[in-house]
């Protein structure tokens, strides 16, 4: 709904929306922590929306003395609410469509370079996100590092959680561009459905795996600063 009003020259949300979405993500990474990480599938595993309400009821009811621990189902819970807060950021995390078309390019362009183009490529993708609001960049941030514990949790735990960064790229990266439609003459946005990839031709399903191998990329160059647990 943000982005139709967006579209349409109608008002969008503010810096107050923003450092809301902030915060309550924020809250929500908090119960993704410690062996919390190690939940096999963690962002893989789907939730349904009967789950995710539950959990949100649940959360906001807790202390920080509860003994009780959150199950399975409240954790896949949990990351399947922060994928969904990736995609429905207010004005979009990458701005408007055309904005999330350049950043996408700018990381397709990262796939593709080579040696010290590659560094020039990540520099121009880090400079885009320097140019977006401040909530908007410390969003980003904090989802990245939290690709990076999920994915370091895999290493640390006996019973491993089966999600290296390549799989964690691949079931979050495409939220960071929900309104990316799947060809010029395709208007609905491929990310909003799953079954878009197996509609969509070869040389869309290599830009898409490009975009995230790019975001991979940039991540290995420019690995963020601890945001907390």
């Amino acid at each position: 709904l943000q982005r139709i009003k967006a579209q349409r020259g109608l008002s969008v949300p503010g810096e107050s929306a923003r450092k809301r979405h902030l915060e309550r993500c924020g809250r929500l990474r908090q119960h993704l922590k410690g062996e919390h990480l190690n939940q096999e599938g963690l962002f893989r595993i789907s939730s349904n929306p009967k789950q995710i309400k539950a959990t949100n009821a649940r959360l906001a009811q807790r202390r920080d003395t509860d003994p009780q621990p959150l199950s399975a189902v409240d954790l896949h819970a949990i990351a399947n609410q922060i994928k969904r807060m990736i995609q429905d950021y207010p004005g979009g995390l990458f701005g408007d469509p055309q904005s999330q078309v350049q950043f996408q390019d700018a990381l397709i362009a990262l796939c593709k370079a080579e040696g010290n183009d590659k560094n020039a490529a990540a520099k121009k993708f880090s400079d885009m996100l320097g140019a977006l609001p401040q909530e908007n960049q410390q969003f980003f941030h904090q989802c990245i590092d939290l690709i990076e514990k999920v994915e370091a949790g895999q290493h640390k735990s006996e019973n491993k959680n089966k999600m290296g960064r390549t799989n964690l790229i691949s079931v979050i990266a495409p939220n960071f561009f929900p309104d990316v439609p799947i060809s010029p003459d395709k208007a609905m946005p491929f990310h909003r459905h799953q079954e878009g990839l197996d509609a969509a031709g070869g040389a869309m399903k290599t830009k898409l795996l490009q975009e995230q191998w790019g975001l991979f990329d940039w991540m290995a160059l420019h690995k963020p600063a601890d945001t907390g647990s």
